[in-house]
């Protein structure tokens, strides 16, 4: 959660791509994680604004189950 924090300043949710590129990991094992604790409960996802990204910012967004592009995430229970 360290990264998190750091990257959310008060702000109260986090862009995945910066997160991301935060932890560097491998983008498997990262979505995996993103998955785990959406699914736990912990985190919730918000679909991405194509228009105040850049195309970098877009590719490294998440993409769900259904095809839809998480651009920024919550925690839960803080």
């Amino acid at each position: 959660w360290r990264a998190f924090d750091e990257l959310e300043r008060q702000r109260l949710f986090v862009r995945i791509c910066d997160l991301r590129r935060r932890l560097g990991w491998l983008r498997e094992v990262f979505d995996e994680h993103l998955r785990r604790l959406r699914q736990e409960g912990a985190i919730q996802l918000h679909i991405a604004d194509a228009n105040l990204m850049s195309p970098q910012d877009l590719e490294d967004c998440f993409i769900d189950e259904n095809g839809f592009r998480m651009g920024m995430v919550t925690r839960h229970g803080r």
